[in-house]
This record gives structure tokens, C-alpha cells and sequence, in this order.
């Protein structure tokens, strides 16, 4: 028995009328996800930490907007939100604090989604009313943080301090 492989190019849906935003849009997999996207007629807008990068990535792409603040801007913007597509990630040694509260890494990869997902959701509601609707939400993730762990380590989420310092000694 074989598999067969998904290939985006032909198995992807037509997605015109369709509203994507691909978080950690403008290099890697996110950049190749905006292309196939736009590729596919969606409407696509990407975020990233840099102005500068994402204009390198719009450059090298077309039907894509620029989304320098997510959900004010897109709320603003657009109706419906058809694929949220939460990319974005860090995968460092450091252990610095965002605010002096939070862990970047826990911020950027666990609360950062959540939080955005939490603001679009009129978006999504709106979408899923439409006719044929098909909305989805894609977390992406990746095992790289299992080559900066101590062995044997599992997370502890009892409490919220695991934001803070999720990897304790």
C-alpha cells in the first residue's frame, strides 16, 4: 500500500474570496505557505516582527498585504477570515522576559496564537456563516525545542508560572 503525497500546487482548493493571515509570513515555510495561498486567489496577509523584512517578502510576492498591526488593521480591513495560519515561533537559548513577565519563547509560540486567535474570532464566525464555508485554523509547530531541553524534561502547566520559566532546573 502506498501514500499518496499532498502537492499544493494541484490538490490545493481554489481560494478566491478567501481571507488567509500567515503569522511568521516573510521567510520559510511561512513565506512559501503566502505564495501557495496567493497562488490558490486567497487574499493573503502575513505578519512578522520587522517592517523591513516584511517588505522584502512582499516584494518577492503578489496579492499580498502588509499587516503591521494584526487585529486592529485587519479588523478594519476585512469582514470574514476564512485561514488563520499561526506560524510564528522562536527557538532560542535565551531566556529573556517580554515585559519582564513572560518567557519569549512561551510568548511568541503558545500565548502570542492565542491571544491573536482570541481577537479574530468575529472574523472566523463571520466566515463560517458563508455558504460552503470551510474555516480553519493551522498551528504549526516543529520539534526543535527538543534539542535545547534537558533530558527527561516535561513541561509542568499546574500553574502559570510555566510561562514565565518553563524550563526550571
Amino acid at each position: 500500500m502506498t501514500i499518496r503525497q499532498w502537492n499544493p500546487s494541484t490538490d490545493m482548493p481554489d481560494l478566491n474570496g478567501k481571507v488567509a493571515v500567515v503569522t511568521g509570513g516573510s521567510s520559510g515555510i511561512g513565506l512559501e505557505t503566502v505564495r501557495f495561498l496567493a497562488r490558490k486567489g486567497a487574499k493573503v496577509y502575513l505578519t512578522t516582527r520587522s517592517e523591513a523584512r516584511a517588505r522584502q517578502a512582499r516584494d518577492k510576492l503578489t496579492k499580498t498585504r502588509i499587516l503591521t498591526l494584526p487585529t486592529l488593521k485587519l479588523k478594519r480591513k476585512e469582514t470574514r477570515l476564512h485561514i488563520p495560519i499561526n506560524n510564528a515561533a522562536a527557538s532560542t537559548s535565551s531566556t529573556m522576559l517580554v515585559d519582564g513577565k513572560y518567557e519569549q519563547h512561551m510568548v511568541a509560540n503558545h500565548m502570542g496564537p492565542f491571544i491573536l486567535i482570541n481577537h479574530l474570532v468575529p472574523l472566523l464566525e463571520a466566515a463560517a456563516k458563508d455558504r460552503d464555508a470551510d474555516v480553519r485554523i493551522v498551528n504549526l509547530s516543529s520539534t526543535a525545542m527538543n534539542s535545547m531541553l534537558p533530558a527527561n524534561f516535561s513541561f509542568n502547566f499546574d500553574s502559570p508560572t510555566c510561562f514565565k520559566n518553563p524550563v526550571t532546573s
